[in-house]
């Protein structure tokens, strides 16, 4: 589902471990009067592929990418430490929302962290998509290709003010080794969309929120964040220590995700791709396997539009 997204991509390094792979159960051909919507169908590969937005698939066939998967079974080798709700809560003390600091993550606690994750919710500006462009060698246009494919119009809820996000239930199974797929199988199950994803931001924020209550880190990054839908397990590509620190960049505004999303495309080694504008290896490497011919047609189309302007 869509990712600010491929921050844990330092190196190769020797000492990766394997997530237990998922089965894929492949979709039916989309019917009726959605058929010829490709934004629809987009979404849906999106959706269905643990490898999609900012989680290029691994070649060996698991869900994880094989350059990433070291941040998943190693988060202490990118600077991440394990996170309870206290040291949470004490984040939240430190970000100026003043809360008992006692381990039960309630309703004060979640109204805390939704303060603390309010942002400006202004779209990104042209000026902006420029700068940020320059600073890695591309054109705005190319660079406003990728924000129109992959915002989808926003990367902050005017209605919630907070980061768009997608919270993935299956993410977090994997990351907390299925201890919460008994206890809460409303946001913890090991096989992707066992339950249809809450169709508001508020009720996507509430599965995260009961996730935090039992393992903060991992429901931080068991979800997608921001205008390019990176997954906060990526945090260490895009330039972040810690899932924390890339959560908080994220509420800072679209500007601070924009950059975000490059810095995923560039530790992914697709900055040379968009320059040859190279749009199917682009979708392989960014979206995943899922849809790469409807979503390099999306990027083709999208840089046309700009270029004509």
């Amino acid at each position: 589902m869509s990712r600010l997204h491929a921050h844990d991509r330092p190196g190769r390094e020797a000492h990766r471990r394997q997530l237990p792979r998922q089965r894929r159960d492949h979709r039916r051909p989309v019917q009726g009067r959605h058929a010829a919507d490709p934004r629809l169908l987009l979404r849906q590969s999106r959706e269905r592929w643990p490898a999609r937005h900012g989680q290029p698939r691994d070649r060996r066939g698991g869900g994880v990418p094989a350059a990433r998967d070291q941040a998943l079974s190693h988060p202490s080798q990118s600077g991440d430490c394990p996170m309870d709700v206290k040291t949470l809560q004490g984040l939240i003390v430190s970000a100026g929302r003043p809360i008992a600091v006692d381990g039960q993550f309630g309703p004060k606690s979640r109204a805390a962290l939704r303060e603390v994750l309010s942002g400006p919710t202004d779209p990104v500006t042209p000026a902006d998509i420029e700068r940020q462009a320059e600073a890695y060698g591309l054109s705005s246009q190319l660079v406003g290709t990728v924000y129109d494919v992959e915002s989808k119009g926003r990367g902050m809820s005017v209605a919630t003010g907070l980061p768009v996000i997608l919270y993935e239930p299956h993410i977090f199974s994997r990351l907390t080794q299925r201890r919460f797929d008994g206890s809460h199988p409303d946001i913890s199950y090991p096989k992707w969309k066992t339950r249809p994803y809450p169709s508001t931001q508020t009720g996507r924020y509430d599965q995260m929120m009961s996730a935090c209550a039992l393992a903060p880190a991992e429901a931080m990054k068991s979800a997608s964040w921001g205008l390019g839908q990176v997954m906060g397990f990526n945090h260490a590509a895009c330039g972040f220590d810690t899932v924390w620190d890339f959560v908080l960049a994220m509420a800072k505004g679209e500007g601070a995700q924009l950059g975000a999303m490059l810095a995923f495309i560039k530790a992914n080694g697709l900055i040379p791709a968009l320059l040859r504008k190279d749009w199917r290896v682009f979708a392989k490497g960014y979206n995943g396997a899922g849809q790469v011919d409807l979503y390099a047609r999306l990027l083709s189309e999208a840089y046309a539009k700009r270029s004509a302007r």
